[in-house]
């Protein structure tokens, strides 16, 4: 099968005061973009920066190539290393709890299954990565800013 490459740049962003989160993604392919964020009342930023990837990866009509760059270890460790396990697991951390967020996670996996896909985790707002990547991420941390003060 021939994927197309999709790069997707997320981020969410979080008011622990208000309890309001926002999240955002940018869609590259080739030459056409998209963003798209939103925001949620009551929310974590764990499950911001979840929505992110699983509302970008909703947009996608048929298997693709994704390069996900993220600035959270936790969206880039779920993805690379823990979600396959938690399934083998019943849904069950190592320590035997309940995976936090698990409609995201679940639907993460099932993406997981029809697109070949790919983590890449970046320090937010160093200007250290290369430019490309740097603007990705300053992008989708505006929007996702925007949204959840809007």
């Amino acid at each position: 099968m021939d994927y197309k490459f999709v790069e997707l740049y997320t981020d969410g962003a979080y008011s622990s005061r208000k309890k309001i989160g926002g999240w955002s993604c940018l869609l590259v392919h080739g030459n056409d973009t998209l963003v798209i964020y939103d925001k949620e009342l009551n929310t974590t930023n764990n499950r911001m920066e979840l929505l992110a990837v699983v509302n970008g990866l909703r947009m996608l009509k048929e298997p693709c190539f994704v390069h996900i760059v993220t600035d959270s270890k936790y969206v880039q460790n779920g993805i690379q290393y823990w979600v396959d396990n938690w399934i083998q697991n019943n849904w069950k951390t190592t320590t035997g709890e309940p995976v936090q967020h698990i409609d995201l996670w679940q639907e993460i996996y099932n993406f997981k299954q029809i697109h070949r896909i790919t983590v890449q985790w970046v320090k937010s707002h160093t200007g250290k990565q290369d430019k490309k990547t740097y603007i990705g991420n300053d992008i989708v941390d505006h929007f996702a800013q925007l949204a959840y003060k809007k």
